[in-house]
């Protein structure tokens, strides 16, 4: 059996940074391109309720690498 340990909405706050290149690949404008960034977003910490596996307070901070590629003209 799967139990939820909580929900929230809302919003944190974060931070990105993230970079790339293009590469023509003819006269006409056209480019093959490639890029990433780094998210970083502070959630807030919780404790699981009694009865849990754990309850070890846990923080809901999130970070991902997004990879993006493609033709661009």
């Amino acid at each position: 059996m799967t139990s939820v340990l909580g929900s929230r909405g809302g919003w944190d706050f974060g931070f990105n940074v993230g970079g790339g290149v293009g590469i023509p690949i003819s006269d006409s404008g056209a480019e093959f391109f490639i890029e990433t960034r780094f998210h970083y977003v502070w959630g807030p910490e919780f404790t699981p309720p009694a009865g849990a596996a754990s309850t070890t307070p846990i923080t809901a901070n999130g970070q991902y690498w997004p990879l993006t590629f493609g033709l661009r003209f």
